[in-house]
């Protein structure tokens, strides 16, 4: 990588910093704390002191940089750890929808965000490209200024790419990366037509739950639960539940002969409530490494993976 800051037609520099912009999900790719510090504090100094809450969610270095340049300001920014923000899609995606919601309700005229994704350069990074597109089709209603911050250090100028065409301003549902089949697929552990969501909770428990630590066997109980539920619900029977075990990973999948789930990001768009429920997916997503959706042979096919 060169040596001096890299600015991409996607990043913070080509953005216009009009303050009366009620929406942006911007990249700012930099050269190491310094360098995103440089890039990005007069903005978020600026939006302070205008009345808006900032989350930060960086690792502990371009933290320490960038609360240098806010100095006392630092103290009005909301900090989360990394690994607590972006521990799934789904958490990451509940946790910036409290922020907002909470900042906005405590009278700030906006919110703002700005982290770095746990991007690694394996097929993981599938499921953060996804998150990205579905925090411009959930959110953009809102005054959010969403900045992602990436370190040529550290990422790969394939996910450089990614990250700038991402983060572009047209229209994004297609542009994220799809997300991969988790696991190896071979015979599942388990296969059944349900009955009954009890049954069908305590057989996958059975079979592919062994060796979880408690806490992790009852979100496996909760994940069968709520997909199930949510098939028998609003998919058609037969209603068909597989899972397969890994040392690191139990997978179960869900599928129905129903008409398909309509939104792109189910699991990623807060629920509204009410009697349509709808906080299943949601749910879900915040446990699960992984959960993915389509179609096989006629079937709606969801898919969520957890890790030990």
């Amino acid at each position: 990588m060169p040596g001096g800051a890299r600015h991409h037609p996607g990043s913070l520099s080509a953005v216009s910093a009009v303050r009366a912009l009620v929406y942006e999900h911007v990249a700012v790719v930099h050269d190491g704390p310094g360098d995103l510090a440089r890039q990005v504090t007069g903005r978020l100094r600026d939006a302070i002191v205008a009345g808006d809450r900032v989350l930060a969610c960086l690792d502990d270095d371009a933290w320490v940089q960038l609360a240098t340049g806010l100095g006392p300001l630092a103290g009005e920014v909301s900090v989360l750890p990394q690994g607590t923000r972006y521990a799934t899609p789904g958490r990451a995606m509940a946790a910036l929808h409290r922020f907002v919601d909470d900042a906005l309700a405590g009278g700030a005229p906006a919110a703002w965000s700005i982290g770095t994704l746990p991007l690694d350069g394996s097929d993981d990074d599938g499921r953060w490209w996804r998150y990205e597109a579905a925090v411009d089709e959930v959110l953009s209603h809102r005054p959010l200024h969403a900045i992602c911050t990436f370190d040529t250090r550290e990422v790969t100028p394939a996910c450089l790419d990614v990250a700038v065409h991402v983060h572009g301003h047209e229209a994004r549902p297609g542009a994220a990366t799809a997300a991969r089949v988790p696991v190896e697929r071979g015979a599942p552990a388990v296969e059944l037509t349900v009955d009954s969501i009890a049954t069908a909770r305590a057989e996958v428990a059975a079979t592919c739950g062994r060796g979880l630590a408690p806490s992790r066997l009852d979100e496996l109980n909760l994940v069968v639960s709520e997909l199930v539920t949510n098939a028998v619900r609003y998919g058609a029977s037969p209603v068909v539940v597989r899972g397969w075990q890994a040392p690191d990973e139990v997978v179960v999948e869900v599928s129905d002969a129903g008409a398909g789930i309509a939104d792109p990001y189910p699991e990623l768009r807060a629920p509204h409530g009410g009697a349509q429920g709808g906080f299943g997916l949601w749910l879900v997503g915040q446990l699960a490494h992984e959960l993915t959706f389509g179609t096989s042979h006629g079937r709606t096919v969801v898919t969520a993976s957890l890790r030990s």
